[in-house]
């Protein structure tokens, strides 16, 4: 069924949108990640923590990577779901942070193999915001 022009979202702002995601989310989640993944569990964890729960800085302080997703959300979230291709990629993105966000209160007691997998879950979020962004991008209005 051909979609109605009339009734899409308007696309540049979707990319501006997208765009922001990328950059506040996408590169902040990973902030201080090594090219090769640490051999201590502690420095992986300390790492984690560090980009994790200080993903971004807002105006009342620290904001965790969950928190800043779901402010980016509740603010310029609407209208990708009306692009199949953007929703499936907003779609991956959400559950990875939902992954880190039943990880995220226990990170102390975390196991190595969670932390991998927590670790795991930042790829994903970070890679998953580009190809948001790039899918964005290539959109036909």
């Amino acid at each position: 069924m051909p979609r109605d022009p009339e009734r899409l979202p308007d696309l540049p702002l979707l990319r501006s949108a997208a765009l922001r995601l990328k950059h506040d989310l996408g590169k902040y989640i990973r902030l201080s990640a090594p090219a090769r993944q640490e051999e201590s569990t502690q420095e992986l964890r300390q790492r984690l923590q560090d980009d994790l729960l200080r993903t971004r800085s807002g105006p009342s302080g620290p904001m965790s990577a969950p928190k800043v997703f779901d402010a980016w959300r509740a603010e310029e979230g609407e209208g990708f779901s009306a692009f199949p291709a953007l929703a499936s990629r907003l779609a991956a993105i959400s559950m990875a942070i939902e992954e880190i966000r039943g990880l995220l209160p226990r990170m102390a007691g975390l196991s190595r193999e969670d932390l991998i997998r927590l670790d795991k879950a930042t790829l994903a979020v970070a890679e998953g915001c580009q190809a948001l962004h790039r899918a964005a991008v290539e959109e036909k209005e």
